[in-house]
């Protein structure tokens, strides 16, 4: 074979073999854009839902049985939607406006799932008209709590006062932990006196001004004035002087 046979030759053979790959290659383009147009089809006359749904959401939280089954009613019409269309953010909202949830959060997870990391409020007081304080100092409304709110201190005042009021119990609290007592009620008026009562059923007015310091004082002479037999019947005791008090 002549050298211009051989050339001829070798130059059919990668003519033919670039033939191949580009026809190769346009098939694969072509059943990548069949794939996509049947996937926008699907996806527009089917929905999310039949595509992705999902089929497992799971609830974390310490929650009662009767909690779960509301949250469950809550989350199914959304998760129906499916996998991409489902509103995460609208699903959030609606649980943390159930009484009794504190905080929500949602995620997806690839190809069928949903994760509801929700947290019940922790009532650390009683308010007004039935209603809680959460740690936050936020006011909520639960009717049925997993824990007993009747041993909880009542507070009173005003609802933008509520931080202001946990405060002070937290640092009162710690101050008549000397005495082994403990604040059953607290309030602010609305001039702003404190007035507290112990567990052992006696009420402290403590003024405007400088309260702490004069819970602290109190505590101090306590085993020494209202210890005795006679102070025994003093119930009421007025701290509202710079460097006295009264007992009634």
């Amino acid at each position: 074979m002549t050298a211009r046979g051989i050339f001829t030759n070798t130059t059919m053979k990668n003519t033919g073999k670039t033939t191949f790959q580009v026809w190769l290659m346009r098939s694969i383009v072509i059943l990548f854009c069949i794939l996509a147009c049947f996937l926008a089809w699907s996806m527009l006359h089917l929905g999310d839902s039949v595509i992705f749904p999902i089929s497992q959401v799971d609830i974390k939280g310490n929650f009662s049985r009767s909690q779960r089954k509301t949250l469950k009613n809550i989350i199914n019409p959304f998760a129906r939607k499916g996998f991409f269309d489902v509103d995460l953010k609208k699903t959030q909202t609606e649980i943390q406006s159930l009484p009794g949830i504190s905080q929500v959060q949602i995620k997806r997870v690839w190809p069928n799932r949903l994760i509801i990391t929700a947290s019940s409020e922790h009532a650390v007081a009683n308010w007004s008209n039935g209603k809680l304080l959460n740690n936050y100092g936020e006011i909520f409304y639960a009717k049925s709590l997993k824990t007993s709110v009747e041993n909880l201190p009542k507070f009173l005042g005003s609802e933008n006062s509520t931080i202001k009021i946990l405060d002070n119990y937290q640092k009162m609290s710690r101050i008549l932990q000397l005495l082994g007592r403990k604040i059953k009620v607290i309030a602010l008026s609305s001039v702003g006196s404190w007035f507290i009562k112990l567990d052992n059923g006696m009420t402290l007015q403590l003024g405007q001004n400088d309260v702490l310091n004069k819970l602290s004082r109190f505590v101090k002479v306590y085993h020494k004035v209202f210890k005795t037999s006679l102070a025994a019947k003093f119930k009421k005791v007025d701290l509202r002087y710079a460097h006295g008090m009264a007992v009634r």
